[in-house]
């Protein structure tokens, strides 16, 4: 199974239709519009923030690892969203527990790289870079020593040690 993004059916795990229909309802009530995709894409972005991986699948897409951490902050989110609106969602404190079971998660074992995660088979590398080396070119006085201080030309083929 490869990385995948979020979908409701992941958050279903956390949340209940009912709730996810009260959720969706109060932000039609006031003028809102369907919070729940853009919820599901923050939480996946949140998570591949951890990540320690050298490249990552596509954008708003999760390893099958993560999907239901992921689901866990989104869950969290979507009942965050509802509290900030006037709707208390969460009364017993559990998605709350749930939610930092999943930050301390993330925080210890994924961003630590003390998980392996999938390869994407669509991976994005991160930006890579140039390295560019600095090059010095002119003349400089070498001392010979008994000789005494002499002009010397150097280029990128002769810089080694300076």
């Amino acid at each position: 199974m490869g990385w995948r993004a979020l979908n409701e059916d992941d958050l279903k795990y956390y949340l209940s239709g009912v709730e996810l229909a009260r959720l969706r309802k109060l932000g039609t009530q006031i003028g809102d519009m369907d919070p729940v995709p853009g919820i599901l894409v923050a939480a996946a972005e949140y998570v591949r923030g951890y990540i320690k991986a050298t490249s990552l699948g596509a954008a708003g897409t999760l390893p099958p690892t993560l999907i239901y951490t992921g689901a866990q902050i989104a869950s969290w989110q979507c009942i965050s969203w509802a509290g900030a609106r006037g709707d208390v969602m969460d009364p017993k404190g559990i998605r709350r527990a749930q939610y930092d079971d999943a930050e301390t998660y993330l925080r210890t074992v994924v961003a630590a790289g003390k998980i392996a995660i999938e390869a994407s088979d669509i991976a994005t590398s991160s930006p890579t870079y140039a390295v560019v080396s600095p090059s010095y070119s002119g003349r400089y006085l070498v001392d010979t020593g008994t000789q005494g201080p002499r002009e010397s030309e150097f280029g990128r083929e002769n810089e080694d040690g300076l």
